[in-house]
């Protein structure tokens, strides 16, 4: 008997960590899929891949395996796509770029597979305003930044007035460039009467109002059975919304340490490990504040001094901390040298910049 899960996966959700957009509790979304038997779901957050912890740990309590991706700005005109990381290579530039605020292409094909955005996307909106050319050629720079087989135009059926011709027109471009096309639901809350919680948060409001005046649509988590009804008759659409879960093989590993490296300075020549940076400017610190060479002799202070410093630099670098450290150092005196004003800050970290 084939599970009620099996032949489709939801590719674009939106959680709780989309701040203002979306009401989908993780622990809930995750307890639902599982009631489905999914094997696998995706999380796309707007602009952050800030649930992808938490969301990893409970997919794995579940037996589901989670996809990593986001929904990014890639355009000054506000279009977007969903990015979904297929290697640990994809996430790492995912985040890079989020962090960047700017959306560069991946050097590597294969390592992000994108979705068109839906009803958000550049391609969507060109079509509905009758610029078919103008999609083409925005589809077309989407598969040379991507790779042909990485790059899908999404289709999405919320129960809207128009959906069906929308539909029909994305896959007759879809047909003429020879893209793929794969059956989505932009998700932002668990149960279509959760629409009311979400036009509580946007509005800020507390009172509970009817569902006629919540103004946020369909948009919640439909069942594999439903989305199969509304693409019976393009199965490929459904087809692919599983190959492309089964491509997507990262995970985020559970307690690994993952701190950004820290640019050691060309001209600090004789000092290029994060280690011997950090050492190299604790010492000048320690000449500043002392005005002399910390290794005088028949200075107590000077001696007890250094002897704390090498202590703490011992814990710091066993620990695999020198590259955070130095980052704040580098924050810090960024700040002071455009004055900034900076204060002693809280625990050890930022009181010793």
């Amino acid at each position: 008997m084939e599970k009620l899960g099996a032949g489709f996966v939801h590719l674009h959700v939106h959680t709780e960590y989309s701040l203002q957009e979306a009401a989908c509790r993780l622990d809930e979304l995750t307890q639902t899929a599982k009631s489905w038997d999914m094997e696998a779901l995706a999380i796309t957050d707007k602009g952050a891949v800030s649930g992808a912890i938490p969301f990893c740990k409970l997919a794995a309590e579940h037996g589901i395996r989670p996809i990593v991706g986001c929904e990014m700005q890639v355009g000054d005109a506000g279009e977007s796509l969903i990015l979904l990381a297929a290697s640990k290579r994809g996430y790492e530039h995912i985040v890079e770029q989020l962090n960047r605020g700017t959306f560069h292409p991946p050097s590597f094909c294969g390592d992000i597979i994108a979705l068109s955005g839906g009803t958000t996307g550049a391609i969507h909106r060109l079509i509905a305003n009758g610029q078919k050319d103008l999609a083409a050629k925005q589809a077309l720079l989407y598969v040379q930044w991507f790779g042909k087989d990485n790059f899908f135009l999404e289709l999405q059926h919320h129960g809207l007035e128009g959906d069906d011709v929308r539909i029909e027109r994305v896959v007759q471009l879809a047909r003429e460039l020879d893209i793929p096309v794969v059956a989505t639901h932009d998700v932002h809350y668990v149960t279509p009467e959760d629409a009311v919680l979400l036009h509580m948060i946007q509005s800020g409001k507390n009172k509970q109002r009817p569902l006629s005046e919540a103004s946020a649509g369909p948009f919640y988590l439909p069942s594999p059975r439903e989305m199969k009804a509304k693409f019976r008759h393009l199965p490929d659409a459904l087809a692919n919304t599983v190959r492309i879960a089964r491509r997507c093989r990262f995970e985020l590993v559970s307690g690994e340490l993952r701190l950004p490296s820290f640019p050691v300075p060309q001209e600090w020549d004789a000092c290029r490990h994060p280690d011997e940076a950090l050492r190299r400017l604790c010492l000048e610190g320690m000449r500043r504040r002392f005005d002399s060479a910390i290794s005088a002799p028949g200075d107590s202070q000077r001696q007890k001094a250094a002897e704390r410093m090498n202590r703490e630099l011992e814990v710091i670098t066993a620990r695999g901390l020198s590259d955070y450290f130095l980052i704040v150092w580098d924050v810090v005196r960024y700040a002071r040298s455009q004055g900034i004003p900076v204060g002693p800050g809280r625990g050890s970290a930022a009181g010793s910049s």
